[in-house]
């Protein structure tokens, strides 16, 4: 009875320490991924139309397409990366360091063999893709080389993810955000340059692969500083750690299998049905929605360590509200985006990447901002919460009728309708199946209402939104109609600086804004410290 009192004792001191710096190691982690994005986002926006004219619209296309195909080898690491992120958070919070030598072991391991097994498929697959899609004769000799470069630098990625899973169970984003900055700088800085001195798209394939031996390499080191006890041995490799894994990967397994298709398949088919400049038109939106998202979900990838964390500790009744926080600001933070993207979508890519562009890809990105706001922002942290949990066999389920009916629906309206039709069909099942499934999910395994667990993450943002919507409306029409980067660079700012002005109060919790002016105190001192 002493002995259950003391190790109850000890949990419940151990769950108050843990409570007590959780909010600001969130708040930490979600502002060091910002920075990463505020890194590379202008960097990708200033650079983007150079790098599209000096393709041109089949080159570029080409490149996206050679990009797709690899793009499915994300699938191949079975859910390893997921279940690492996982076990290492549980595992840190229960201090059982060797199961975490263990499961490194055993994954690394097994990725050893994947990643050689992917040398003779790329080789075959490099073969085949002039003889698949629709390949302008100028493009014969240089896609099959890109595509082999950039499966061969995807085997790498496969390897470094791994090690990335472990830097992100141990809730160090920093770390992670300081490698994914390197890696950005070679590939995509490199790109530019490499373009501005004559070379095409074989040269931005050896960047990539080129990226991924340096990224590995690095991971590596840096996974050895976030946990000294790391060893990686033959002798640790455990029949049990892969069954672990396998119990927990094969459901993200699927998922990731559908998320791929989701991605992949309208690009491909798009490819297939169409000339090659379509897949850039329609490509172009969905990437600019992806880093809009990207911004977002920041706050949604560490809120699945933190979901595994709580659970370790005993405390799964806080995870509906780490939902709820991290979804809301996720939907607040991409709101303007949203605002900007319905309002002036075709203004800014006619100005960005030129008036074909403008024309072909402005109502795509409308489609899919809209699309975006309900699903990729507004539920993005319940399917990591659902990760976290090791409850993401229904998610994963959902996506692959996700992608069953995403594929068929393309085979039928991409020859009919083109890519405004698949972005249509994409928007409509992407909210159908991330937007509302999704959190009916959690709150189903949580015991939390549904209708309240939406109502708290939406009301907030969407009506702090509406007026603005219908002002920044208004403003188009008569003040910057948007014919020029002043208009639109003035409306950027005056939806910004309304919206969130507005969301400070109605979005935010009081608690967090002294969270965040904490954290930015401390950064300000620590900066004046260094300087001084």
């Amino acid at each position: 009875m002493i002995a259950d009192h003391r190790t109850q004792t000890g949990k419940a001191e151990n769950i108050a320490d843990h409570s007590s710096v959780r909010g600001e190691r969130l708040v930490s982690n979600v502002l060091w991924n910002w920075l990463f994005i505020a890194f590379s986002v202008p960097v990708a926006l200033v650079f983007s139309p150079y790098i599209i004219r000096k393709l041109g619209a089949d080159g570029y296309g080409m490149w996206v397409l050679a990009s797709s195909l690899i793009g499915y080898y994300t699938m191949l690491d079975f859910g390893s990366r997921s279940a690492v992120v996982r076990y290492c958070a549980h595992y840190r919070a229960t201090g059982e360091h060797g199961r975490i030598n263990e499961l490194m072991s055993t994954v690394v391991a097994g990725m050893i063999v994947i990643v050689l097994s992917l040398v003779p498929v790329t080789m075959i697959l490099s073969h085949l893709v002039n003889s698949w899609f629709n390949i302008p004769p100028s493009f014969h000799h240089v896609v099959p080389l890109t595509v082999l470069l950039l499966g061969l630098g995807a085997g790498l990625g496969l390897m470094s993810s791994l090690f990335s899973g472990l830097v992100d169970g141990f809730q160090r984003f920093d770390v992670e955000n300081q490698n994914r900055i390197v890696a950005f700088v070679i590939q995509y800085v490199g790109g530019v340059v490499v373009l501005a001195l004559g070379y095409g798209l074989v040269a931005m394939g050896l960047l990539a692969l080129v990226a991924g031996v340096v990224s590995v390499a690095l991971y590596r080191v840096r996974a050895k500083q976030v946990f000294p006890a790391l060893r990686l041995s033959w002798r640790l490799v455990r029949y049990s750690a892969l069954c672990q894994v396998f119990r927990f990967g094969m459901p993200t397994l699927l998922s990731e299998v559908a998320r791929q298709c989701i991605q992949q398949n309208p690009i491909v088919l798009i490819g297939y049905y169409l000339a090659p400049a379509f897949v850039g038109f329609y490509s172009l939106p969905v990437r600019l929605l992806q880093t809009a998202a990207d911004v977002v979900s920041r706050v949604g990838i560490v809120a699945g360590p933190q979901a595994a964390e709580l659970l370790a500790l005993g405390r799964p009744d806080l995870v509906a509200r780490l939902g709820t926080y991290a979804n809301r600001y996720c939907l607040t933070l991409y709101t303007p985006l949203g605002i900007m993207g319905t309002l002036y979508g075709q203004e800014i890519l006619q100005l960005w990447v030129g008036s074909e562009f403008g024309a072909r890809s402005g109502p795509v990105l409308a489609i899919l901002v809209a699309g975006g706001l309900l699903a990729q922002a507004g539920q993005f942290s319940s399917s990591a919460i659902l990760f976290g949990l090791g409850r993401h066999a229904g998610f994963a389920y959902g996506l692959l009728g996700e992608a069953a009916v995403s594929l068929a629906g393309m085979i039928l309206i991409v020859p009919r309708f083109g890519i405004v039709g698949a972005a249509v069909l994409s928007a409509v099942l992407m909210v159908a199946v991330r937007g509302l499934l999704t959190p009916w999910m959690l709150c189903r395994y949580l015991g939390a209402n549904y209708g309240s667990y939406m109502a708290s993450i939406f009301v907030r943002p969407l009506l702090t939104a509406l007026p603005i919507w219908g002002l920044v409306h208004v403003c188009k029409l008569w003040v910057w109609p948007g014919q020029s980067w002043l208009d639109v660079i003035a409306a950027a700012c005056f939806t910004g600086v309304i919206y969130f002005g507005a969301a400070v109060q109605t979005c935010l919790d009081h608690e967090h804004r002294l969270l965040v002016l904490n954290w930015l105190s401390r950064c300000r001192e620590q900066i004046s410290l260094r300087w001084t």
